[in-house]
């Protein structure tokens, strides 16, 4: 009888996989006949038809029509044989069609002609790559015209001109009754395991349950940490635009995050300590439904209402961390709660306790660093970042399903496993546990702030040593993590054997601070060395697409790594000193965790703010050598309540070893001077909390041309160069009054000045997220005297501020005759806020009558972007013009502004070759977008979906190609 059930059982499940992964492989999936990038760049030449039979097939990009004497007039088709024989359905994937003409489409199948369909009109423009229509036909086929499998599907061009396709997609339909059979047949094979499954491990042994429920819940743990990280990444985007994208709101917002997890912990410390293991461990469970129910409707609260209604009124930051806490309080206090609550439920015996712990926070900690990979590297890029909390939310469920399902099946015990306290955690003689808790916590504190302070060392040279991409935040946190993870797994093994667990923790902090310093040193040496600086300078940069990332990971790998594995290891050290007592296990986890995060937060706050304000990473790694040594002497004289067998002397070469590399380590001029020039040439430099600003002397430039770059990225030359003046020369010629003018970031001041070129213009307000910016222009003024530079400090129409510019927009409430971005490629951090259509609309919005907006628009992408939030667009070359109402350029009239003596005389001292500026102008084609005319798309960049930004995932062309094809 049991083997018949088996065999029941056996053949009904793999019924279900087999009808499960038809289901998959034909309703959901189907075939699709994409296009490939080398087809994107010819039409349809001297083809008929085209046979499409397999999925490796490419459907073309152009069908002409009849009409259409570059198609010799024929009607062309395609041909696919069905890959299904039920019924199925057929989409066309239109991307443009002619204007004037739009094809009537004939679709056979089985030898007859089955349907008619008619294309809506589109550009007329050729401009298929430009996403004039996007849209899709959808045609069904019942199966019995695909019963012969000699007649293939054929759609055939049969009336008028042209269309565009971007691919072609078949889907089989189920029958009803295979559905029925999938969607009841699981739930019920899945109770019967259940079941049997509980039937079993109730009759197991506690050690056999063990083995099973243990790797379940690294895994289950290590997804919870995935799912967290791409909330933070998430969060701190849609945060970032309430309270503005500058230092010290992003300081706040991670604070308000910790602050959470923070108390979070503390409480699921206390609470962990009063439940059965199968009630904490339920509630784990119950924690990350909820985390996931919030976290699907964060956007609402978080965007939609304090970005879309309260950011014009909230210019305080009381108020903004106020607000920010309170959004993130229950998400956040729900994750801090997991690591108590699953501590409770899994350690039974003291002994054990250190390795236990150690794994769960290990295997969280490598998820959040698998996260964060995936988070920067692929979700974003791919899906924005409301696709990426959707896939964090299915995350959340997958483990609380995982933790609910183990609960059910009988693997997590009842009982609450011995209370009695043991000091098998604890050396001999040592003193009141209370005062040694107490001890450990100010020495986990001290670890936090150093592991934090590392990492923002971290996050602003290898963000300079990359050009400022959106890549590198994601990059460097993902190996940190992981590598912390993984040194808190190989330290649970170690940890338990140490009998000086004071003396080894102060070493390892030590040993990784010390390695900090040193490999930065290093790569001071390293860039020193003029040839592998103009090597690794062009080969930490990813331009188009990943043909650098190898040595980027190399050297993120070489900077983050060891030191990350070193301060892991230290996690289950405090753990083993620590716990003496199983009914404190929750108590003092929670409590640990808490302080770890005071830890942090405060050295994101006090290095990030304070630290780099006054001294940059220089003195950031002086403070990290002095808290070393600190731990180190704390080892020596009080040794954490404990007594050394035998005192480790060499630990005063390794305190005397930090307090040579802080003494030694170069000065913060010197060390960025080498990092962009490799001891070739000199730069002044100012760096604080909101970045490093490089001011530098170029070979590869003309003689006098410096370099003005933010956080490694180049934003401006000295003298001005022509680049800057031209793309800001349009708002001052073609308004007849600029009296109020909006610059978005200074540069290297070329486009401010500029701006200030019409004599009607009253006041220019310029808004630099960087305050290093001003500071490195004002010290050149003083020490070369640069002409320009003075008029431009010295014009009272001028008004500099420090700050986020779309903040600036909420909060002035001010209107504007010209609104200008200085020009920032949208490949760098943080580009997609100000290429977004929301930026663009709030720009509309702060105009004055008869304003406009100007914007430089480097990619595709970026251009249908800015079509869709103006009805009147103008546009020359890679300017584009916005308004309320047309605005024409008359091209002569602004060259001869140009060669006017006024304008000679504004300029003079520029060193600029104004009689090249005017011709690029004459020779730049210009085109009028109107709301009847323009060309619209679906792909364009928004605020939570920053597509240039990302552009790893979806690529977008250079801009001037939408425009060749407009100009036609």
């Amino acid at each position: 009888m049991r083997s018949l059930k088996i065999i029941t059982g056996s053949v009904f499940i793999l019924v279900l996989v087999l009808f499960s992964a038809q289901f998959v492989m034909r309703d959901i999936i189907g075939v699709s006949y994409g296009v490939s990038g080398k087809m994107r760049d010819s039409f349809w030449k001297n083809r008929e038809s085209v046979e499409l039979n397999s999925p490796k097939d490419k459907a073309p990009i152009q069908l002409p029509g009849p009409m259409d004497s570059w198609g010799d007039g024929v009607q062309s088709e395609i041909r696919i044989q069905p890959p299904f024989r039920e019924d199925t359905t057929l989409v066309l994937h239109i991307l443009d069609a002619h204007n004037d003409h739009p094809p009537k489409l004939e679709i056979y199948a089985g030898g007859e002609l089955f349907t008619q369909v008619f294309i809506k009109k589109g550009s007329g423009k050729s401009s298929w790559n430009v996403s004039g229509l996007v849209y899709d036909e959808v045609v069904q086929i019942p199966a019995r015209r695909l019963e012969d499998p000699s007649n293939p599907i054929v759609i055939k061009n049969a009336q008028g001109s042209w269309v565009a396709l971007d691919g072609i997609s078949l889907n089989a339909t189920s029958p009803m009754w295979k559905r029925w059979l999938i969607f009841i047949g699981w739930p019920f094979a899945l109770a019967a395991f259940f079941l049997m499954a509980r039937r079993g491990f109730k009759a197991a042994s506690d050690e056999a349950r063990e083995k099973i429920l243990t790797p379940a819940l690294y895994a289950a743990f290590t997804l919870s940490g995935v799912s967290a990280i791409i909330y933070q990444v998430a969060w701190q985007r849609m945060l970032g635009l309430f309270s503005g994208s500058d230092s010290v709101s992003s300081a706040i917002i991670v604070g308000a995050f910790l602050l959470g997890l923070g108390i979070g912990a503390l409480a699921g410390g206390r609470l962990a300590d009063s439940l059965m293991n199968k009630t904490a461990f339920i509630l784990f469970a119950l924690c990350e439904v909820s985390i996931g129910v919030f976290s699907y409707f964060s956007k609402s609260f978080l965007y939609d209402f304090l970005f879309g209604q309260v950011v014009s009124e909230v210019d305080s930051y009381v108020l903004i961390f106020a607000m920010a806490f309170a959004g993130l309080l229950i998400p956040t206090f729900l994750m801090g709660m997991s690591l108590p609550l699953l501590s409770k439920a899994m350690v039974r015996e003291i002994g054990k306790a250190p390795a236990r712990i150690g794994w769960l926070y290990g295997v969280n900690t490598i998820g959040a660093g698998i996260g964060a990979m995936l988070a920067g590297w692929k979700l974003v890029g791919a899906y924005g970042y409301e696709g990426a909390i959707i896939v964090a939310v299915g995350l959340n469920f997958l483990v609380a399903a995982g933790a609910m399902a183990l609960a059910a099946v009988g693997l997590v015990p009842e009982r609450r496993s011995g209370l009695e306290a043991s000091t098998s955690g604890m050396e001999s003689g040592a003193r009141d546990s209370t005062k040694v808790f107490r001890r450990w916590a100010f020495l986990f504190f001290v670890s936090g702030f150093i592991a934090i302070s590392l990492e923002l060392v971290w996050f602003r040279v290898i963000g300079a040593l990359f050009h400022s991409s959106p890549y590198t935040f994601s990059l460097v946190l993902a190996f940190f993590l992981v590598a912390d993870g993984l040194g808190i797994i190989a330290s649970s093994y170690v940890a338990p054997r140490l009998k000086n667990p004071g003396a080894f923790f102060t070493v390892v902090i030590g040993l990784a601070a010390f390695y900090a310093v040193a490999s930065l040193g290093a790569l001071y040496y390293v860039y020193g060395i003029h040839q592998a600086q103009v090597w690794l300078s062009e080969h930490t940069f990813l331009k188009h697409g990943y043909e650098n990332v190898w040595v980027m990971f190399g050297f993120t790998f070489a900077l983050t790594a060891l030191p990350g594995f070193l301060l892991g290891f230290s996690f289950p050290i405090v753990q083993k000193a620590v716990h003496d007592d199983l009914a404190l296990i929750g108590r003092r986890v929670g409590a640990l965790q808490w302080i770890n995060i005071l830890g942090n937060t405060a050295g994101s706050l006090v290095t990030g703010l304070l630290i780099f304000m006054v001294g940059g990473i220089t003195l950031s790694l002086t403070v990290v050598c002095v808290l070393s040594v600190m731990l180190l002497a704390e080892g020596f004289f009080a040794r954490a309540g404990q007594v050394e067998a035998k005192p480790m002397r060499w630990r005063w070469g390794l305190a005397a070893a930090l307090a040579m590399g802080a003494i030694m380590f170069p000065s913060l001029e010197s060390f960025w001077s080498v990092i962009h020039t490799g001891n070739k040439g000199k730069c002044l430099v100012n760096a604080d909390h909101t970045g490093m600003t490089a001011l530098c002397e170029d070979e590869n430039a003309a003689p006098g041309v410096l370099v003005l770059s933010n956080g490694g990225k180049v934003q401006g030359y000295l003298p001005f160069s022509a680049f800057h003046v031209y793309n800001s020369i349009f708002g001052p010629m073609l308004h007849p009054a600029p009296k109020k003018i909006l610059l978005i970031g200074v540069g290297s001041g070329g486009q401010a000045y500029t701006l200030g070129l019409h004599g009607a213009t009253e006041s220019i307000h310029a808004v630099e997220i960087v305050a290093p910016v001003y500071k490195t222009l004002k010290r050149h003024l003083n020490e070369a005297g640069d002409p320009l530079l003075a008029k431009l400090f010295g014009d009272s129409r001028y008004k500099f501020t420090v700050g986020d510019g779309r903040k600036a927009l909420y909060t002035s409430h001010e209107k504007y005759d010209i609104i200008q971005t200085d020009a920032i490629t949208p490949y760098e951090a943080n580009s997609g806020l100000l290429y977004s259509l929301e930026y663009f609309q709030q720009t509309r919005r702060a105009l004055a009558p008869g304003g406009f907006v100007i914007q430089w628009i480097p990619t595709e992408r970026a251009a249908m972007t800015f079509l869709r939030a103006f009805p009147y667009v103008t546009r020359v070359g890679d300017i584009m013009i916005g308004a309320e109402q047309p605005v024409p350029v008359d091209k002569e009239a602004m060259a001869a502004t140009l060669g006017a003596p006024e304008t000679q005389a504004y300029f003079e001292g520029a060193n600029l070759n104004l009689e090249g500026i005017k011709n690029l102008l004459l020779k730049s084609p210009v085109v009028y977008f109107t709301p009847e005319d323009r060309v619209e798309s679906d792909d364009i960049n928004r605020d939570l979906d920053p597509r240039d930004e990302y552009f790893l995932n979806r690529p977008s062309m250079n801009s001037m190609v939408l425009f060749t094809m407009a100009s036609r």
